[in-house]
């Protein structure tokens, strides 16, 4: 999802605006949107069903100022033109970016195997590991307006946000991980123990 807001005032032709932007983006393969499905709908795989997953999140937040000109003119046979650009100076709040891959195998009844692998950087993350610091970001964006309108009232209009942009974050929080149930061994009396780990 896309939100965007700006509040700000015209003057000379320019306009000056305060904005606030919330993006966020998800995606995922068929095996792990089915693996999801069955989750909510609390149902169960068949028995040896292996969801081989992949899903990627991505979002961020930022606000900043935004600065936009623009033109227009007419042509002696009534065709309107019009031309704008904007220019967006951000500063990044907060930011958010997941992937998972891996595989998990169905053992019924809502029992699994698995081994997946994780990676997260999260601005809002902290670890006792991971030395205390100030995340952010700082960056831009240039997009771009243009419009047509002919003496018969047909208009044509086209918008492009953040043709060109860049957001650069740091001091974020990253961590990887790996989780799997395929991890066997062997106690003081010969016994095989099944200790799943998560590191």
């Amino acid at each position: 999802y896309t939100v965007r807001g700006e509040v700000g005032a015209q003057a000379f032709g320019f306009r000056l605006s305060a904005v606030a932007r919330r993006e966020a983006f998800i995606e995922s393969n068929p095996d792990m949107t089915d693996l999801y499905r069955l989750y909510k709908t609390r149902g169960t795989a068949p028995v040896g069903r292996v969801f081989d997953i992949s899903l990627s999140a991505n979002g961020y937040e930022a606000d900043g100022w935004r600065i936009d000109k623009g033109w227009s003119w007419t042509t002696q046979r009534g065709d309107e033109f019009a031309f704008g650009l904007g220019y967006s100076a951000l500063q990044g709040r907060r930011i958010r970016n997941m992937s998972g891959q891996g595989s998990i195998t169905s053992l019924g009844n809502g029992n699994y195997n698995y081994a997946v692998s994780t990676d997260e950087a999260y601005t809002s993350k902290t670890y006792p590991f991971i030395t205390p610091a100030s995340p952010g970001g700082d960056g831009w964006s240039i997009d771009l307006a243009i419009g047509w309108k002919n003496p018969q009232g047909i208009r044509v209009e086209a918008v492009a946000n953040d043709l060109y942009a860049r957001m650069r974050w740091h001091d974020i929080p990253a961590t990887a991980a790996t989780a799997n149930t395929g991890v066997t061994t062997t106690d003081a009396n010969g016994y095989i123990v099944y200790a799943p780990t998560l590191s």
